[in-house]
Parts: C-alpha cells; structure tokens; sequence
C-alpha cells in the first residue's frame, strides 16, 4: 500500500466512523423515537391555563415536567401550565424512563 493510498483508507474510515456517531439519538435512548411536546409554544394569559402534552411515537409518554421561570408560569406533574405573570418561561419535559430525552415549549405571558 503506498502512502497516498494509507490515507485515503484512514480518511475514509474517520468519515465512516463520524458518520455513525453523529446521532441525535442519545445513548441509551430507544432508537425508535424522540419525544415530542405538544404545543412547541403557547401565548397564555395571566390567571389561565394550557395544557402541554409529551409523546413518543403517537403515544403519551411519562415525563415529569418543570418550569424554569415560576414567577411567570407553573406547571403540573400532568403538564397543566398556569400564567403567573407577565414574562416569559421555558416548560420542560423529561422522559422518565431516559431522562436524556428532554423537549421544551416556550411559554408567553402577555
């Protein structure tokens, strides 16, 4: 093997192997799907409520839910956001049987 053709086959591998590791599939995540948050965003007004919703693959997937601004919107173990106060606040989702598996919705409070 010459040493031009040394490199192309180590290019090629390198090429190959970042090719399968780049995945945006966690380790350890079921290689069937990603949850999902349903809405992705939601204008709620002050003294009201939205009901989030998590799936994989169409079908409701335990999560745990937590909000990252309580001084504008809480949220129920169940995903029910309550408007606190005008702002903005970021409702998470994590699958509790892969906590890797973590989506978002962007909540407005007007």
């Amino acid at each position: 093997m010459t040493h031009r053709n040394v490199i192309r086959f180590f290019s090629a591998t390198l090429v190959a192997a970042l090719a399968l590791g780049c995945t945006d599939t966690p380790t350890g995540a079921p290689s069937n799907g990603l949850i999902q948050v349903s809405p992705l965003s939601a204008s709620v007004k002050v003294g009201t409520t939205k009901q989030l919703t998590a799936t994989l693959n169409g079908a409701a997937a335990p999560v745990t839910w937590e909000s990252n601004n309580q001084a504008v919107a809480t949220v129920t173990s169940d995903g029910l956001v309550a408007a606190v106060a005008s702002g903005r606040a970021s409702i998470t989702a994590k699958m509790v049987s892969d906590p890797t598996q973590i989506r978002s919705a962007s909540i407005t409070v007007p």
